[in-house]
């Protein structure tokens, strides 16, 4: 109980900082943003990082995963956001995007959390760059 209050903690502060920054922005200018401020607050914070993944992989009650569905619906949303704003094109498959972007984010802070030196946020912003890129409308 002790840790799942815990997680229940960090990720409300998870969700409202990269909330607040995901509604600053509009278009594919929202995924970019969750990207960016994820990465932010997990380097900021790396302590909750750990607290994260130690929950979700350990017998802690916790029942989110990497996989989760909520984690998926998140980005996908923001794909299908970014598609009907006209800034990505038509044949994106938000599920698809959706585990890439999540794949990549848990790789960077992964790496960052193993090397301190590791530049997280240029690796968010090359994430950024690689998917506007891939699915950008207007290219």
């Amino acid at each position: 109980a002790v840790v799942q209050a815990a997680y229940a903690t960090v990720i409300d502060g998870l969700v409202e900082y990269v909330g607040a920054a995901v509604e600053a922005a509009a278009g594919a200018g929202r995924l970019a943003a969750y990207i960016r401020s994820l990465v932010a607050y997990l380097t900021e914070h790396p302590e909750r990082a750990r607290m994260i993944i130690e929950a979700m992989t350990g017998e802690s009650g916790v029942t989110d995963t990497p996989g989760s569905p909520i984690r998926q619906r998140t980005v996908a949303d923001l794909v299908e956001a970014a598609v009907a704003a006209g800034d990505y094109r038509s044949d994106t498959g938000p599920r698809q995007v959706a585990v890439i972007v999540n794949g990549a984010l848990d790789a960077i802070v992964s790496e960052r959390l193993t090397d301190a030196a590791f530049d997280a946020a240029g690796a968010a912003e090359q994430l950024i760059a690689m998917v506007d890129r891939a699915l950008r409308a207007d290219r």
